[in-house]
């Protein structure tokens, strides 16, 4: 694998409606983009995929936060008034006067359902060899990458399924399709991608 690339993560159960055949790309990342930073490809991956045991950090990951969300709003786990509260479960559990570990155990079952949801993710990367930067090639192919595919400012390509998830999360509300409910604690536009703007 490169050190440093661009991801793309496909929906199989989604198919392309409009670009061609196969199935739909559901979120579009790279890694690296401080100045400085010294992520590799492989350790972003690996912080999206979670713990080979089923666990993850969902604060390390905004897709994972992301799908968390949604996971949540459609229904079938149980609730998790911590989840996306603060950038780590310390802060977490001191904002909302929980024990961390009592935390951390509430939120495991949700991990869970998000890297068992994520696995079934096919997904390929490009290799951007760059070195990191806000200005890298990485950053601009991402960038341009989900402006292509989400058409933004005009029709959705490829749009979700009836039913599917419909997340493309960059500036007003996030909901998941038909659960009637909104997030309090993030402010995005759907387009069908599980990304958020930078």
């Amino acid at each position: 694998m490169a050190s440093r690339g661009v991801y793309f993560f496909f929906e199989p159960s989604e198919g392309r409606s409009d670009s061609g055949g196969g199935p739909r790309v559901v979120r579009i990342g790279t890694h690296a983009l401080g100045s400085g930073s010294r992520s590799t490809l492989r350790q972003r991956l690996g912080q999206h995929r979670g713990a080979l045991s089923g666990g993850g950090n969902h604060r390390g990951s905004i897709f994972r936060l992301l799908v968390g969300q949604a996971l949540l709003a459609k229904g079938g786990l149980r609730s998790c008034t911590s989840w996306a509260v603060k950038g780590t479960a310390a802060d977490a559990s001191a904002s909302l006067g929980i024990d961390r570990d009592k935390l951390v155990c509430a939120e495991a079952s949700v991990e869970q359902a998000v890297s068992a949801y994520l696995g079934t993710l096919p997904f390929l990367w490009a290799s951007v060899d760059d070195g990191p930067s806000p200005d890298s090639q990485r950053g601009f192919i991402e960038r341009n990458a989900i402006g292509l595919l989400s058409n933004y400012g005009r029709t959705v390509l490829d749009p979700p399924q009836p039913g599917g998830w419909d997340i493309f999360l960059i500036e007003h509300v996030f909901e998941v399709p038909g659960s009637g409910t909104s997030s309090t604690s993030m402010r995005f536009m759907i387009r069908g991608f599980w990304t958020c703007s930078r």
